[in-house]
């Protein structure tokens, strides 16, 4: 039983281009919120499995929407 290191991915928390089209927490949202920090956590961290997690849930959660 021994520990699990971290392996460092290529820019991490240097704001990759593919990231750049991540989705943006809904002003005055809790979810959102705590669904962008975790995703910075993660990602200062070095947990890309958790940045695209919190990414997809956070593109998938519902909002009021006008409707057209």
């Amino acid at each position: 039983m021994g520990t699990h290191a971290q392996i460092p991915l290529p820019g991490m928390g240097l704001a990759p281009p593919a990231w750049r089209d991540e989705p943006e927490p809904v002003p005055g949202c809790d979810v959102c919120e705590l669904l962008a920090g975790d995703r910075e956590t993660a990602r200062a961290k070095g947990h890309a499995l958790i940045v695209r997690s919190c990414n997809a849930v956070m593109a998938g959660h519902p909002h009021k929407r006008e409707h057209r």
